[in-house]
């Protein structure tokens, strides 16, 4: 009896030290992800009524992979509560869809910029569908998931 004592408190450490172990390096990732964001961006990205087609367009270059402890973690995500996992897993799917939105906004504006090299009143046809894409995509998906990612983080921290 005292083997098998031995052997569950063993697995049952094991696993709370994965938790832990995880749950610490997703912390991490979310909160430098965040942070670098709101630091690169001046607090993030904000709504806008108007911007000057000609000169100040909002542009970012978007590359390379930026939940790479996600990604290479995801097979022990199932450690954690269900409630906690669909919160967590629907995090990074909805992040991995905003950075994919500002892929395609960083190809909106460099045809934009073409176009508009090209002849001018390209600016005016531009402009409209710009600031819509910008303003009712990139800022209200980078707001929603900051809340979201505020909420895993916190759901996270009870296993640290």
């Amino acid at each position: 009896i005292g083997g098998i004592a031995v052997s569950w408190y063993k697995s049952y450490s094991d696993e709370k030290c994965l938790k832990k172990s995880i749950a610490n390096a997703l912390i991490a990732e979310m909160s430098s992800l965040r942070d670098s964001w709101k630091k690169s961006n001046s607090g993030g990205l904000k709504a806008v009524v108007d911007f000057n087609p000609y000169a100040n367009v909002p542009f970012w270059k978007v590359e390379g992979n930026y939940f790479i402890v996600f990604d290479n973690n995801c097979d022990k995500i199932g450690a954690f509560g269900s409630e906690d996992i669909k919160k967590l897993t629907s995090l990074y799917t909805e992040a991995k869809g905003f950075v994919d939105s500002l892929r395609t906004w960083s190809k909106m504006v460099d045809n934009f910029r073409e176009d508009i090299a090209k002849d001018l009143r390209y600016a005016d046809i531009y402009k409209p569908k710009l600031l819509y894409y910008y303003n009712n995509i990139l800022v209200q998906s980078q707001d929603m998931l900051f809340v979201k990612m505020e909420d895993v983080i916190d759901r996270l921290k009870k296993y640290t």
